[in-house]
């Protein structure tokens, strides 16, 4: 096992596909403001998508923001609108465990905690339950997104 890093958005992302692939664009999200001292007390260098406090999102833009600029403050913000940060870690977890994964363990949404692991094995088990949602190709295969915020938008960056 090797740290997961951004990968783990790649298992926030199915839960959030598994979920609410038929809502991502009628359910809108407000960013909670304590997402964002779990995000800076980690790192002072994270990815984001300038998703602001109090500001409002679709589930749709958070999967984009997710995917293109590996956006961590949304995937904390999918994870707090799913069930809380340590439920939805705990279900992260389950996930894996159903879809087969032996060398993964996930302790954030995002991939900043370095105790998410996995295995290139495991990354493709989550890879493959993802391709079977025909939006995550699309999205994966979008060079950039306008999210409609302020003239802000997400573009292409490491994941």
């Amino acid at each position: 096992p090797l740290q997961a890093a951004s990968l783990t958005k790649m298992m926030t992302t199915l839960l959030l596909l598994e979920n609410y692939q038929d809502q991502l664009d009628t359910i809108s999200v407000t960013a909670p403001s304590y997402i964002y001292d779990l995000i800076w007390e980690k790192t002072t260098n994270a990815s984001t998508a300038d998703i602001r406090k109090g500001e409002t999102q679709t589930l749709r833009n958070l999967l984009y923001a997710m995917m293109l600029p590996s956006a961590n403050e949304a995937a904390y913000i999918v994870a707090d609108y799913l069930g809380g940060i340590d439920n939805f870690v705990a279900m992260m977890n389950e996930e894996a465990a159903r879809i087969g994964c032996t060398g993964t363990t996930f302790a954030d949404p995002c991939g900043l905690d370095t105790n998410n692991v996995t295995t290139a094995r495991d990354a493709y088990l989550i890879l493959r339950a993802l391709t079977s949602y025909d939006i995550f190709a699309t999205v994966v295969s979008t060079p950039s997104y306008d999210m409609g915020t302020n003239d802000r938008y997400t573009t292409p960056g490491p994941m």
